[in-house]
C-alpha cells in the first residue's frame, strides 16, 4: 500500500497511535499510522502475525527508532516497555491505557520533555507501586496525568513534587485518602477523585492551598465534611460532590452551587477562628 512503508509527518503535534498486534517471528511489517491530518502520517511499524498467538509482547528497541519526536503513541494488549523507551527524548505525550501494564522501565524518568502521561484502565494488572514510580521519575514538565481505573490504594508523598501538573484523575480507584503534600501542587486546575466509593473518607486540610484548582469531583465517596479552610479556593468553578454522605456543608447549601459552598465554608471558618479567640 505504501512503499517501504516509511511515511514522515509534517506536523509535529500530530498524535501518533500504533497498535501493536500479537508476538510473532515473522518480518512482515505494514504502517498503521492515522492519517487524521491529511498529511502522510509518521513512520510507525506494526507486526503482524497471520496465525495466533499470546498478547504477551516485549516491544522491541526498533520500535521506537522511528518516534523520537513530538509525538505520544497508543500502546495495546499485554506489553512491556523496553528501556529504550528513554531514547525518545522529545516525547510529550505518552498513552498507556487500557493495557495490561505490570510496570514502568526505570528509564522513562529520563523523558524530561513529557507533558501527557495516561497509565489508565490497567486495573487488572497495574499494582499501586506503579504510581510511586511515576512520581520518582522527576518528571518536571508533566502537565496532565491520568491514573483513573486501576486499584490504586494511595498516592505517595512524593506527588506533591510534581508541582506542573494541571491536571490529576484519578476517579475509580480505591484510594483510602490524599497525602498532605497534594497540597503543593499549586498549578493544579482539575483533579477528580470521584468514584472511589467507600474508601475516600475524608480530604487533607491542605487541598485548601491548590488556590488555582478550578474543578474538582468528589462525587461517589463516603465523605462526611469538607475540609474547614475549603473557602480558600477561590478559583473554584466546578465542584461535584453528589452521592456522599455530606454534612458540612449541608445539602441545602450545595444545591445552592459552588460559590454558596465556598462562602458558607469562609463563614463557618471565620466562626471557628472566633470562637478559639474566645477560649484563649
Amino acid at each position: 500500500m505504501y512503499q517501504n512503508s516509511k511515511f514522515y509527518h509534517r506536523n509535529p503535534s500530530h498524535i501518533l497511535r500504533c497498535r501493536i498486534r500479537r508476538r510473532t517471528t515473522s518480518r512482515l511489517f505494514k504502517c498503521n499510522g492515522r492519517r487524521t491530518c491529511g498529511r502522510p502520517a509518521i513512520a510507525c511499524r506494526r507486526r503482524i502475525c497471520e496465525k495466533g498467538g499470546r498478547n504477551d509482547e516485549v516491544l522491541g528497541k526498533n520500535s521506537f527508532a522511528l518516534l523520537n519526536s513530538r509525538l505520544g503513541f497508543l500502546l495495546r494488549a499485554k506489553q512491556v516497555l523496553p528501556d529504550s523507551i528513554s531514547g525518545l527524548e522529545n516525547l510529550e505525550e505518552l498513552n498507556l491505557s487500557a493495557n495490561l501494564l505490570e510496570s514502568l522501565p526505570d528509564s522513562m524518568g529520563l523523558l524530561f520533555k513529557l507533558k501527557i502521561l495516561d497509565v489508565s484502565r490497567n486495573k487488572n494488572s497495574l499494582p499501586c507501586q506503579i504510581v510511586f514510580l511515576i512520581a520518582g521519575f522527576e518528571l518536571v514538565n508533566l502537565k496532565r496525568l491520568s491514573i483513573h481505573l486501576n486499584k490504586i490504594r494511595s498516592l505517595p508523598t512524593s506527588i506533591g513534587d510534581m508541582k506542573s501538573l494541571t491536571l490529576l484523575h484519578v476517579h475509580f480507584n480505591e484510594l483510602h485518602g490524599l497525602p498532605p503534600s497534594i497540597g503543593k501542587l499549586t498549578n493544579l486546575e482539575i483533579l477528580n477523585l470521584s468514584s472511589n466509593f467507600s474508601d475516600m473518607t475524608e480530604l487533607p486540610e491542605t487541598i485548601s492551598d491548590l488556590t488555582n484548582l478550578k474543578e474538582l469531583d468528589l462525587s461517589n465517596n463516603q465523605i462526611h465534611a469538607l475540609p474547614d479552610t475549603f473557602g480558600r479556593l477561590v478559583n473554584l468553578t466546578k465542584l461535584e460532590v453528589d452521592r456522599n454522605p455530606l454534612a458540612v456543608p449541608p445539602k441545602e447549601v450545595v444545591v445552592e452551587g459552588v460559590e454558596a459552598v465556598k462562602a458558607y465554608m469562609v463563614k463557618r471558618w471565620a466562626d471557628i477562628l472566633m470562637e478559639e479567640e474566645k477560649r484563649a
